[in-house]
């Protein structure tokens, strides 16, 4: 049995989680992937959102809304 890709390499840095700054003095957190370098497949965002649902995880910027 084998899991569906669950990540995929930024296409903005290419995995690496910077990008060239304006003014090419160094680098930036990429803005894409906000510096990890991967972003969730859709499968992998779909677990993403199982796991914090059963587990509480609240994701910033996200109020505690209670159901």
């Amino acid at each position: 049995m084998r899991l569906p890709e669950l990540e995929t390499k930024c296409w903005m840095c290419w995995g690496s989680g910077k990008i060239a700054s304006e003014d090419h003095g160094g680098g930036m957190e990429c803005p894409e992937c906000g510096g990890v370098g991967w972003l969730p497949t859709a499968d992998g965002r779909r677990l993403l959102d199982f796991v914090q649902r059963h587990l509480g995880i609240v994701e910033e910027g996200e109020d505690n809304e209670t159901l």
